[in-house]
């Protein structure tokens, strides 16, 4: 398993501060909602699968950059996205790659 980019280096080089913006983050959950609404409704199958793969991680991504930005936050780099998440929600089970 890769490890998670260090969330030191990201704080250096990466991640900055910005105002909290609600609206903007009201505008990506509304988007990633009706993403997940028609990646969801698309079959599984071998012709499908690396498409819905890649819709499921934009969406995911999405929702950590919605995440981010709640906590004044934003990223150049999406391994930072998951390095953020996985700093700051540790107490959770979860697998992070």
């Amino acid at each position: 398993m890769a490890e998670v980019m260090d969330y030191t280096r990201c704080t250096r080089e990466f991640l900055r501060k910005v105002d909290v913006d609600a609206e903007k983050i009201r505008s990506i959950l509304k988007m990633t909602e009706l993403e997940l609404k028609i990646v969801s409704s698309i079959e599984v199958n071998a012709d499908s699968a690396s498409k819905l793969a890649k819709d499921y991680y934009e969406i995911i991504k999405e929702l950590l950059v919605a995440l981010l930005l709640s906590h004044g936050l934003k990223s150049s780099n999406h391994e930072c996205l998951i390095s953020f998440f996985h700093t700051t929600y540790q107490s959770y089970e979860y697998e992070a790659l």
